[in-house]
């Protein structure tokens, strides 16, 4: 998402990850799956997504990748950015998909597909179409075909800045959530109008799902937006 483009219709929840970490995996999913159904409940809502890494989120998640048929240039080990998202993600946060398809309800584990944006594809497919390429996470370094997950490319998604303003957008490679044993970072939520209207009766409402799932702060987009640029505003 742009900066100058961050939607003003939507909200952001920063969650808290549960203190009790014998939570099972399927249980937490269930919690999650709760908090975006009780967001759509709203009067006033339009969508609502979530993401383990958020909007310039200084906690972001890069991995070591492998692609099939492709030799890393000088040898040199290939990483990329990697966010966890639900299927309405792209949606809410206008994120426009270019080509292929975005995630749906029926992208289960185990992982088979993925999404990269537009500068993964420059970096790793110099700009060629990467839609139907098998791409890995490896949890090991050198990647070991025992430790590495090989997905298909399904979708090609527009840049977008996490990390940094100042620098370019890095390669993305986007995983449907359900499939990956990570925290729900951030929930986004999309209004029909004046967020002011809907936020604190939609920031009671996730607060009371469960009290395991903290709901530690809600912003606008412009939050994280302006909160990096401050510096810059205030020399200019």
């Amino acid at each position: 998402v742009h900066a100058q483009d961050a939607p003003r219709d939507t909200l952001l929840f920063r969650v808290s990850p549960p203190a009790d970490r014998s939570i099972p995996v399927e249980t937490r999913r269930q919690l999650y799956r709760q908090l975006l159904e009780r967001a759509v409940s709203v009067p006033g809502v339009e969508g609502a997504s979530g993401a383990v890494t958020g909007l310039l989120s200084s906690e972001t998640w890069r991995n070591v990748i492998t692609i099939e048929g492709a030799i890393p240039p000088d040898g040199r080990t290939q990483r990329t950015f990697v966010n966890a998202v639900t299927p309405a993600y792209f949606d809410v946060m206008r994120i426009a998909v270019l080509r292929g398809r975005a995630f749906t309800d029926d992208d289960r584990a185990p992982a088979t597909t993925v999404i990269v944006n537009d500068a993964f594809a420059r970096r790793f497919f110099g700009g060629l179409d990467p839609i139907g390429a098998r791409v890995g996470l490896c949890s090991s370094e050198p990647c070991a075909p025992s430790t590495t997950r090989m997905m298909e490319v399904d979708g090609l998604a527009e840049d977008t800045k996490y990390p940094n303003l100042r620098e370019p957008a890095p390669p993305i490679l986007y995983v449907p959530f359900v499939q990956f044993e990570r925290n729900l970072g951030e929930i986004q939520v999309r209004t029909t109008g004046d967020v002011s209207a809907v936020a604190s009766t939609l920031y009671r409402a996730l607060a009371d799902v469960d009290p395991r799932l903290a709901i530690v702060q809600m912003m606008p987009p412009r939050g994280p937006v302006d909160g990096p640029l401050a510096s810059q505003n205030m020399v200019a």
